[in-house]
């Protein structure tokens, strides 16, 4: 008798998610640890850190790890196309620069006091 979970793991859409979600849990990774040398719990260490490394910790740090959590949107979009692309074999690179520049599309985008933001 078949699982009743085999019939969801072979759903072609849940394929493509855990797939794409799979391949950006390396920078989810680093991107945590970043953050969490960024804003270390224990004073102490974090003035050992301030000390030794000065400008590093203080603005490169939380600016990279900024950077991961501003564009995850991007990295799992391109992910999953990129998944999706693999799993019904279509061109890859055509499949994940069309779903780009479709996002890029769509973005909202605001202006405020004659300047434009996304």
């Amino acid at each position: 008798m078949e699982n009743k979970f085999e019939k969801y793991l072979k759903n072609s859409i849940l394929s493509v998610i855990k797939n794409g979600f799979i391949c950006i849990s390396g920078l989810t990774i680093v991107a945590s640890i970043l953050t969490l040398l960024a804003n270390f719990p224990i004073e102490c260490i974090r003035n050992f850190l301030e000390k030794n490394f000065g400008k590093v910790f203080t603005t490169i740090l939380p600016a990279m790890s900024n950077a991961f959590y501003c564009f995850i949107s991007i990295y799992v979009l391109v992910s999953m196309s990129y998944q999706a692309s693999k799993y019904y074999k279509i061109p890859k690179i055509i499949s994940t620069l069309t779903t780009l520049m479709s996002y890029f599309c769509f973005l909202p985008i605001k202006r405020i006091n004659g300047i434009y933001y996304l």
